[in-house]
């Protein structure tokens, strides 16, 4: 069952209306709901369309997010990040209410985030995206790979 919480931000798009991307300040606090397996969570709502391009993107201060998606027809999408931010971007396969859970890779994850949910009617020009993109072809660059810098490691999940 997702989790609803009382003063959960609700970011509802107008159904077949792409909209720039919208930005919610959060946090992860004691008092908040909690998943089965004891990390904090907190649940954002967006409404899209099928066909619809979905970006999803969180960074965080003093925890490892980690986003969950719940589609309309009941479809968990778990997406982990890096140490301070997890992302992702699709196309919708069903329309109607998505649930976007922000909660933290491990219990007593805890502090401030900003969410960022963009829904738009075809992706972004590719050209100004970065490399590992899984907008791109080929999608997101593994670890390592020549266009990714030294210490640089995707956190975009496809």
């Amino acid at each position: 069952m997702p989790v609803r919480p009382a003063l959960a931000v609700l970011l509802l798009l107008a159904a077949g209306c792409a909209r720039g991307p919208v930005e919610t300040a959060g946090a992860l606090e004691p008092g908040d709901e909690t998943l089965a397996t004891g990390e904090l969570v907190d649940a954002h709502e967006v409404d899209v369309e099928p066909g619809q391009w979905v970006r999803v993107q969180v960074e965080a201060e003093g925890f490892a997010p980690y986003l969950i998606l719940h589609s309309p027809d009941g479809v968990q999408t778990d997406v982990p990040g890096g140490a301070r931010a997890a992302a992702t971007a699709f196309v919708a396969p069903v329309a109607g209410r998505w649930e976007v859970l922000v909660t933290s890779a491990a219990p007593g994850g805890a502090g401030p985030y900003r969410l960022v949910v963009e829904v738009a009617d075809a992706p972004p020009d590719l050209d100004r995206l970065p490399p590992g993109h899984p907008a791109l072809p080929g999608g997101p660059l593994p670890p390592g790979h020549p266009e990714l810098g030294p210490e640089e490691e995707p956190t975009w999940t496809a």
